[in-house]
């Protein structure tokens, strides 16, 4: 996670939480946002033969966004 935020922030996006473990918990996480205000939340997990394990979206308008992604 540490490395990616390094990785964010040369590029010019904004950490909105630096690296740090979940509270109460052993898991390391870090929240970024892009350029375009898309946030992500990032967390350490063990090797995993798939970089990318997991997506999640938070929408306003489910009906818009379902169609949009079904066209």
């Amino acid at each position: 996670v540490a490395k990616t935020v390094d990785i964010v922030k040369a590029k010019g996006g904004k950490v909105t939480r630096e690296p740090g473990l979940v509270k109460g918990g052993s898991v390391v996480t870090a929240s970024v946002e892009d350029p375009s205000g898309y946030r992500f939340e990032l967390l350490e997990r063990k090797l995993t033969r798939e970089p990318l394990s997991q997506v999640m979206l938070q929408v306003g308008d489910l009906d818009r966004v379902v169609a949009f992604y079904q066209k």
